[in-house]
């Protein structure tokens, strides 16, 4: 018992000691921290609000309000502020004791020191002279695009981009500064440029993969890329491995999609009642025969009464009797016919933008592990994506891979190598837009949805008809297979010159399948369809190109030169192979060889080669008087011998007058102006190789 008492009064005496030393820190805590306010503006003295304003090694933050006033507390009186604010340069400040302190922040000049990439190369933004947009990379990480096109809509000026289709997956329209094309000018697409690597398109790349996207729009820009950049150029970087440690990123996104507004369509009680009373009119004003009357108004169509329960008759419209009432139990809907109030017309409404439309889910993975050192660096990247169209039946799938590598071999050569993997399948509607959109708004909604036994109705015929019926029998379906292999290095050979060689492989395996199964035009045992129209067409893209540039630049005192040639050359084959057949005996089989009679078989393979040689010159003196040439003499094997070759020229000038001793009667960081003219000359064989 004594022990007892002993131990628990030591305890209570430790819990004594204890409380006193945290009643003393806390009270050494208050006697030290130090209560410091201010106001933040910019260099005009304009409040600056949500400045961000933390201690440094501390924990907690302050934010500034719409007047810049702050208030934050420290540990101690000789504490370093961080303030940081976007759009301006970060700075520390120590507090020295002071309780009081106001601050200007500078505006980040990091814009201008900025690196563009040009064609064969890249500039400071400080140094441009031509007409260059960069893609803010926050678009990228916003949305997980199906198609990178769509990220350039309505974010990079001079760039008008639409989409055209609602397929997930598919490329929207992008049109530079007005489309050149002499066939149609809304047809005149750009010049794709990954990595190097000159492409038709951008499909299937990935949004997470890539670095950088800039869009070359004036004609000194584009000219370097000679003969089929008439229609602008964009230039993608796609993400690489950087010396430190090894980063593991993996991220997922989940994206709900719906359409935005659908058609306003009548709903089918007034559609029967306003319909009716049109036909009687136009029977009394003398524009219709009573026989002509009659059969509408008594038919079996959208608002005549002949309708019936049975798969003879596409529409619900039907006068109200002993065997049919039970319909309004099931949801139909009753009114009194306008044309005799002594009878009632049942009918069933359906919306058929409900039946056509989804709620689309879209599912992003994107997993990615880097790094290096200073010689030798990594990257792989795996993206899984699976996307629902707002379009029942419609999906989009694909598998990306982007795997890169660089290696410091010796002090002045390095080599590096890449491969870039996409695999896409995407299930489409089988039909032009026109006979399911437009169509189907224009399909009465006293069509029925399905018939007595629960089946579901055809409609009037495929092009007016049940979007439920129609898209799910159909068989159809378009995959994409896309590989680039990519090797290349850098030889300083001496101080200022450099030698950058480059060969790439880059092949497109495509195939698109269609089969029509057997169906109803329209209701009634006649109306069965067996032509059974199957169609089989593969696409095969194998394009090399090879690079070989020498680049020199130098200073001397503050002028800042420039000078890069070099050859390019690049040359694909296209091989298509398309078959058509019909007759096959069983929707089974799905493929041509079930077809008994072949209406069509067509392959064609065509070879383009285009040689060039390439040169630029650039120039600044102390940044403020800026100039560049580029030139490009190309070749183009589809034209004819004398007209084979074409000399594609570009220059461009500029003038930073903020840089000029008249401009300091403005305020320091006031404005960056900088005046550019250029000139330029392109072809127009067409970044598919044609005309």
């Amino acid at each position: 018992m004594i022990i007892a008492n002993l131990l628990l009064l030591f305890s209570r005496r430790k819990a004594f000691l204890l409380f006193t030393l945290i009643a003393f820190h806390s009270f050494a805590f208050t006697q030290n921290a130090h209560k410091i306010t201010g106001t933040i503006t910019d260099r005009q003295n304009q409040p600056l609000s949500a400045v961000t304003i933390k201690v440094k090694g501390e924990n907690g933050s302050a934010v500034t309000d719409v007047d810049g006033r702050y208030s934050i507390t420290s540990l101690t009186s000789k504490a370093i502020l961080e303030i940081s604010y976007v759009g301006f340069k970060s700075i520390e400040e120590a507090v020295n004791g002071r309780n009081v302190i106001n601050l200007s922040l500078d505006a980040n000049a990091a814009k201008l020191s900025e690196v563009i990439v040009v064609g064969y190369g890249s500039q400071s933004r400080a140094t441009v002279t031509t007409s260059i947009s960069k893609l803010d990379n926050k678009v990228l990480e916003n949305i997980p695009y199906t198609n990178i096109t769509n990220a350039m809509e309505g974010t990079l000026p001079g760039v008008r981009v639409q989409s055209t289709t609602g397929q997930p997956g598919a490329a929207a329209r992008v049109i530079i500064r007005g489309g050149t094309s002499i066939n149609n000018p809304n047809t005149g697409g750009p010049l794709y440029v990954v990595d190097g690597i000159q492409r038709n398109d951008v499909n299937d790349l990935s949004s997470e993969d890539i670095e950088s996207l800039q869009v070359l729009k004036d004609a000194a820009s584009t000219s370097i890329y000679g003969s089929r950049a008439s229609n602008g150029v964009v230039i993608i970087t796609t993400k690489s491995g950087k010396a430190g440690r090894t980063v593991v990123n993996y991220s997922y996104d989940l994206t709900v999609g719906k359409v935005g507004k659908a058609y306003d369509i009548v709903n089918a009680r007034d559609h029967i009642y306003y319909s009716r009373l049109a036909i009687q009119s136009s029977l009394t004003n003398g524009y219709i025969t009573q026989a002509a009357a009659t059969a509408r108004l008594t038919g079996a169509n959208s608002v005549g009464t002949g309708n019936d329960l049975t798969k003879n008759t596409a529409f619900t419209t039907q006068y109200l009797t002993s065997d049919n009432k039970y319909k309004l139990d099931q949801g139909w809907e009753s009114m009194p016919d306008p044309l005799d109030p002594a009878k009632n017309i049942i009918f069933k409404d359906t919306r058929w933008d409900d039946v056509l439309f989804q709620t689309a889910i879209s599912h992003n993975h994107h997993i990615s592990v880097s790094g290096g050192s200073e010689k030798a660096t990594f990257n792989t990247a795996v993206g899984y994506m699976e996307s629902q169209g707002t379009t029942i039946t419609t999906k989009y799938k694909r598998l990306t891979l982007n795997l890169n590598g660089s290696l410091q071999v010796r002090n002045n050569i390095s080599v590096y190598g890449r491969i870039l993997y996409s695999n896409s399948t995407s299930n489409t509607t089988g039909l032009v837009d026109q006979l399911i959109f437009l169509r189907t708004a224009g399909l009465p909604r006293t069509a029925k949805y399905t018939f007595e036994d629960g089946t579901l109705a055809p409609g009037q015929q495929q092009g007016n008809g049940n979007p439920a019926y129609h898209l799910p029998n159909q068989n159809n379906q378009s995959g994409n297979e896309i590989t680039n292999y990519t090797v290349g290095g850098k030889w300083s050979i001496i101080k200022g010159l450099s030698f950058d060689p480059m060969l790439s492989l880059f092949r497109v395996n495509a195939g698109d399948r269609r089969f029509q199964p057997s169906y109803q035009n329209g209701p009634g045992p006649g109306a069965l369809v067996t032509t059974r129209v199957a169609s089989n067409t593969t696409f095969r893209t194998d394009q090399y190109q090879a690079d070989a540039i020498l680049t020199y630049a130098t200073d001397f005192g503050e002028h800042h030169l420039e000078a890069k040639t070099g050859l390019s050359y690049f040359e694909r084959t296209l091989n298509t192979f398309t078959a058509t057949g019909q007759g096959a005996s069983t929707d089974l089989i799905p493929t041509l060889n079930a077809s008994s009679t072949y209406s069509g078989v067509s392959n064609t393979i065509s070879t383009l080669k285009l040689p060039g040689y390439i040169g630029r010159v650039n120039y600044d003196y102390m940044q403020k008087y800026l100039l560049t040439v580029n030139a490009r003499f190309d070749g183009s094997s589809n034209l004819g011998l004398k007209n084979r070759w074409g000399f594609f020229p570009g220059v461009s000038a500029g003038w930073v007058l903020n840089k000029e001793k008249f401009w300091n009667v403005f305020p320091e960081n006031f404005m960056t102006v900088k005046l550019r003219a250029s000139y330029g000359e392109n072809g127009n064989i067409g970044a598919n190789g044609l005309l």
